[in-house]
């Protein structure tokens, strides 16, 4: 039995960007089964994720170097500050075959390729990008039904909006949040420009409790009554069937917001300034563009619409969701 592993960052808008190239490997390869390998974290739940797509057979979890040989990109693309200058230096593994000596594996990561502004079908084009990922995932009937039990118990069937606010702190400088970039006041001001009819459910895995919880504890009595946090409570698959049948999404930058965003549901993101570092070990900054270079091109600012920190305010993002109540 001919066998196809695929090894990807944990993350789940990482492995969304890895699996668009597994439908065409499959067809061209001819595998038996494909089987995804996750870098293992402290936050995994990829595995119920991935396998809801019809091409993936199996999920496992692995000990491995993501950057087992870290390449400047400068010798690749060129044009690259130095390590000293401003904007520091981007070290990445490229996407390669034979991955640890096994000539039916494959390391794929489309972060570096998608950070310098590339669009998503022109990383690795040995294989052709399934840029519509979306119709290949299967939701499961006891999601479904669980998130119209919610819908119609937790929410007396009123019409909602989610928020996924994301974790307190995490591998930025400024924190996942922004602090100064982006408020508890923001995300309320948000919400408070909804119609009165409208609920807001916060969805997101344990580790987003304590933002979602300091969010709540910043509200009124009166306000809290329009919210309800569901971080930590909710399986991946259940997420999204709610999220489906929710009106708008507006998401920290994320895999719950990014695969949103496939499914053509109405989705805003936040995503990093240019010159803002993705960790304080070394200094990283991505282009812009990659904001919405992954996603259909015919989906941006129709049904996605991507959003930077420091230069979208309370007032526009309302403007955005209101289209769509």
């Amino acid at each position: 039995m001919k066998k196809m592993s695929i090894f990807t960052c944990p993350g789940l808008g990482d492995a969304l960007w890895t699996i668009t190239k597994i439908p065409d490997m499959r067809r061209k390869l001819n595998p038996d089964k494909v089987n995804i390998v996750v870098q293992n974290t402290d936050f995994n739940r990829s595995d119920d994720f991935l396998l809801h797509f019809n091409f993936i057979d199996s999920v496992s979890y692995d000990d491995f170097d993501i950057h087992p040989e870290p390449i400047y990109f400068e010798p690749i693309y060129g044009n690259v500050p130095k390590p000293t200058d401003d904007y520091g230096r981007y070290i990445y593994c490229d996407s390669t075959g034979n991955f640890m000596g096994d000539p039916n594996s494959w390391l794929l990561i489309a972060n570096g390729h998608l950070e310098r502004g590339h669009r998503l079908e022109t990383w690795y084009p040995e294989f052709e990008t399934e840029i519509d990922i979306a119709k290949h995932y299967r939701m499961r009937e006891d999601e479904i039904e669980w998130a119209e039990t919610f819908h119609l118990e937790q929410l007396n069937n009123r019409p909602f909006i989610v928020f996924y606010m994301g974790p307190l702190n995490g591998n930025t400088t400024l924190g996942h949040n922004r602090n100064g970039l982006w408020s508890l006041r923001n995300w309320y001001e948000v919400g408070n420009s909804l119609p009165s009819e409208y609920k807001i459910v916060i969805v997101g895995h344990q580790h987003d409790w304590q933002y979602a919880n300091l969010f709540m504890g910043s509200l009124s009595e009166f306000d809290r009554h329009w919210y309800i946090n569901l971080c930590g409570q909710t399986e991946i698959g259940q997420c999204y069937a709610l999220i489906k049948r929710s009106k708008f999404l507006l998401s920290f930058q994320s895999g719950v917001g990014i695969f949103s965003a496939y499914m053509g549901h109405p989705t805003a993101i936040w995503w990093r300034p240019k010159g803002d570092s993705i960790s304080t070990e070394y200094y990283l900054s991505f282009e812009e563009d990659m904001s919405h270079c992954w996603v259909p091109m015919e989906y941006i600012n129709k049904t996605y619409f991507p959003l930077i920190y420091s230069k979208q305010n309370p007032t526009q993002i309302s403007q955005i969701i209101n289209q769509f109540l």
